[in-house]
């Protein structure tokens, strides 16, 4: 799977998200795409989830200027990324990972 990433402007006009003032309220943030997914810990981000078959270092480092916390980031579930039903009755809620 090749997938062209795009990820920050390099600057914007306003901010109404800061990532200090959450980090202070002991806040969950999570930055949720289609391919991977990061959470903001009090050491920064951490990648915590990518898509099958994605190449971490070529489709995401390489397309972003910071260095995330790479610890043991799972795999997004495969039926998620297939035509038709996904199945969802084989996957059980977790807190972390709540169906809605």
């Amino acid at each position: 799977m090749t997938t062209k990433i795009c990820c920050a402007a390099e600057a914007v006009e306003q901010s109404t998200f800061s990532g200090e003032y959450a980090r202070e309220r002991h806040q969950a943030v999570l930055v949720v795409t289609e391919r991977y997914v990061f959470t903001l810990i009090p050491e920064g981000w951490e990648l915590i989830e990518v898509a099958p078959d994605i190449d971490i270092e070529r489709e995401i480092l390489a397309h972003i200027k910071f260095r995330p916390i790479i610890r043991q980031p799972r795999e997004m579930a495969a039926a998620i990324f297939t035509d038709g039903p996904m199945g969802l009755e084989k996957f059980h809620p977790t807190p972390r990972n709540p169906i809605v």
